[in-house]
């Protein structure tokens, strides 16, 4: 569902910088649907897609920074 920003006068002056906005706002709403859209599509599919438990690769060192450096454990 779209929202829509009621139609502005473009004939007024003082209303044209209100009308880029509202236009602009539309196609950012629009954009915001479209990707929404999107990503629902790409989690239904991430849900078709049989499950493969994978094994993490093991780790022979860390690395971390607690503010007064980074340091290695090896």
């Amino acid at each position: 569902m779209r929202l829509r920003l009621p139609t502005i006068n473009h004939r007024l002056p003082t209303c044209q910088s209100t009308a880029r906005v509202c236009g602009l706002l539309d196609r950012v709403g629009d954009a915001l649907a479209e990707e929404r859209e999107r990503l629902e599509l790409k989690a239904i599919e991430m849900l078709k897609e049989p499950k493969r438990l994978v094994q993490p690769e093991p780790v022979d060192h860390a690395w971390w920074d607690d503010g007064s450096g980074v340091y290695s454990v090896g």
